[in-house]
């Protein structure tokens, strides 16, 4: 097994639902089962040793790879933190050990978007809003109500919101600002930075990509890349940028291998061989999964 799937626990669980349901191979967990595989089990010393940079753990509510497939599952200090809702035949949340078999519920509300930071577990309830419960089941709020609410992602005491209208939200839910008034298909979050994608029609239809100071007020929006639709596709799924560089997968001109291109629109680069879906990041690496019939996760080095 490669060292870099030893990190698949803390950033790729959601794979194991969405990504293989997406080629009709579909593992449903329920309540109580393991969400782990046998080999990835017995690897808790590796998962524990990933948690040493505390300061970066306590003010990132996620990963941007996670967020996009739902975010169903985190991870913290050996426990599994996951969400079930209308999507996958149920409601609730549930965190486990990584070593035992045994689930504890914390919450009956429908769970998506998980973001877990300090004591806290940040998430949407759907048609509902945006919740908080501590890690001990204790303390469960509405801060805000948002029947719309699409995505959120947590950095420090700010939630930022992803509804009909971008907004920020104090984590005590005690102040709500608004941040764009833009039709936002995505939020793609790279740790301090938050960046979203429109679609605006302006001498033809194309895709907008805008980075935005979210933490400062009023926020600032600066407009980084135009996508002609005709000569570069960047699907609104699969897509995260971090450090500068686009991440994506290219359906249109290769086959649905991952490329990488800066913010500019310059320098395009081809990073697999194969087609590959359901990307995330982490730590410098890239996780996926092969596009093909039997599914196998996959990772590799950002260089």
């Amino acid at each position: 097994m490669k060292k870099g799937i030893l990190r698949l626990l803390i950033v790729a669980l959601s794979f194991f639902t969405i990504g293989c349901s997406s080629m009709n191979n579909t593992i449903t967990l329920k309540p109580g089962d393991a969400l782990i595989s046998p080999e990835i089990k017995g690897i808790k010393n590796n998962i524990d040793q990933m948690d040493e940079n505390k300061s970066h753990v306590e003010l990132i509510g996620s990963t941007a790879g996670n967020l996009d497939n739902f975010g169903y599952y985190a991870y913290k200090d050996g426990w599994v933190y996951y969400g079930l809702d209308q999507l996958r035949n149920g409601k609730g949340l549930y965190k486990k050990r990584i070593d035992d078999e045994k689930a504890i519920k914390l919450s009956d509300n429908s769970i998506r978007y998980i973001n877990l930071v300090g004591d806290w577990i940040y998430y949407i309830s759907f048609k509902e809003g945006i919740y908080r419960i501590k890690t001990d089941g204790t303390e469960e709020t509405l801060l805000c109500e948002d029947k719309n609410i699409k995505n959120i992602y947590v950095y420090g005491d700010w939630i930022m919101c992803h509804s009909d209208e971008l907004y920020k939200l104090k984590t005590d839910g005690s102040k709500k600002i608004v941040v764009s008034n833009k039709k936002i298909f995505k939020i793609m979050p790279d740790k301090n930075k938050l960046y979203f994608m429109t679609f605006e029609v302006e001498n033809g239809a194309r895709k907008v990509i805008y980075e935005i100071d979210w933490q400062k007020t009023p926020s600032r929006t600066k407009k980084l890349l135009e996508i002609d639709m005709k000569t570069l596709v960047i699907p609104t799924a699969d897509t995260i940028i971090q450090d500068g560089w686009i991440y994506y997968i290219d359906y249109k001109t290769e086959n649905g291998r991952i490329a990488k291109i800066k913010v500019d629109g310059t320098e395009k680069i081809i990073l697999t061989d194969q087609p590959a879906t359901n990307l995330n990041i982490k730590d410098g690496w890239i996780y996926y999964l092969e596009a093909k019939e039997e599914p196998k996760i996959e990772d590799k080095k950002i260089e």
